[in-house]
């Protein structure tokens, strides 16, 4: 088994590139999960992450002006058992007032979801934690917005506008 040099170094170059870059967080995650035992195969993947940042060091976010929003917009994803070797989905999602972009996640489910509608909801749930946590910052310096919730799984759509649980477990 070929372990690779330091993985150290790559360990806090992901972690801070995950903070600025939108479009690198879900690769960073995947490659901290095994920093601790690296496998053969890793060696891949940590290759391919090199490559791609050499291909585009360097990743822009522009802010125009803008008219004040009128509420916060919350968009997030999953995929359903993403993780082949746990089965656990990873969820994503993004807070943006407006056009603007304010901060972003990738994280993997605790927990195994029996069905893709259970994983968007867990991560519809996170979406509006994170989209609640940002309101009430913005409540306390004296702004009022609302909060919309936006996701692409129409099971998840609907099992949130019921009034009541029926018959779901």
């Amino acid at each position: 088994c070929m372990r690779p040099p330091s993985t150290e170094g790559l360990w806090l170059c992901s972690y801070y590139l995950t903070q600025d870059r939108p479009d690198f967080p879900f690769c960073s995650k995947e490659l901290r999960q095994t920093m601790a035992r690296p496998r053969v195969g890793d060696e891949v993947a940590v290759k391919r992450a090199v490559r791609y940042l050499s291909r585009y060091p360097t990743g822009t976010l522009l802010y125009r002006w803008q008219e004040s929003p009128s509420a916060i917009l919350t968009y997030t994803d999953t995929d359903w058992g993403g993780c082949q070797k746990t089965r656990r989905s990873t969820s994503g999602g993004l807070l943006m007032l407006g056009d603007h972009l304010i901060t972003f996640w990738s994280r993997t489910q605790q927990t195994v979801a029996l069905s893709s509608c259970e994983s968007e909801v867990n991560a519809l749930i996170k979406g509006g934690v994170e989209g609640l946590g940002l309101k009430i910052m913005i409540s306390q310096c004296g702004g009022d917005l609302g909060l919309d919730l936006k996701t692409d799984a129409s099971a998840a759509q609907g099992l949130c506008a019921r009034s009541g649980s029926g018959r779901v477990k």
